[in-house]
């Protein structure tokens, strides 16, 4: 069972993130997966997932907000050990894995069976583990400023950058 609150942030504890409308995101947390996840989510329209990198959190989509809360309901989480979501021991869960089905379980508590999904940095790693493992959930993948590990960069850090084959 989900244990679920909302809780608003003033401009005196923290930056708040706006809507097109420049209406403040709704900030919710809820137990998944043994952690309390905190997440934002505003806007209407098809649901957006927004994984941030690291050392970032939800706050990091800020600027982005506004541009897109017109044309989807945008959920942007914070990640395991980042922003306001707790911060198990390194032994219990930091994998592409773990963070793939703490997203997947969040977006189908909030009633969405289907979604797209964009991750930055280290959350293009977790984006792509998502669309890997829960194909039928994704409709859209992007990733942005990320190198999936295992397919280039090791040959452009050994120099050169062809590959023998």
């Amino acid at each position: 069972m989900a244990s679920t609150t909302s809780t608003p942030s003033s401009s005196s504890e923290t930056p708040e993130t706006y809507d097109h409308a420049g209406k403040p995101v709704t900030h919710h947390r809820y137990r998944i997966n043994g952690i309390r996840l905190h997440f934002i989510t505003a806007g209407s329209g098809p649901p957006l997932l927004l994984l941030h990198g690291t050392p970032k959190n939800s706050f990091y989509w800020y600027r982005v907000f506004p541009l897109l809360t017109p044309y989807f309901t945008l959920v942007a989480p914070d990640l395991r050990g980042f922003g306001y979501t707790d911060k198990p021991p390194s032994t219990e869960g930091y994998t592409s894995e773990a963070n793939a089905d703490d997203v997947v379980e969040l977006m189908g508590m909030l009633g969405f069976g289907r979604f797209y999904l964009h991750g930055e940095d280290r959350g293009g790693d977790y984006a792509y583990a998502v669309a890997a493992k829960y194909p039928e959930r994704v409709r859209g993948l992007s990733i942005g400023e990320m190198v999936l590990s295992g397919f280039g960069l090791e040959v452009s850090l050994e120099g050169g950058g062809e590959r023998e084959g």
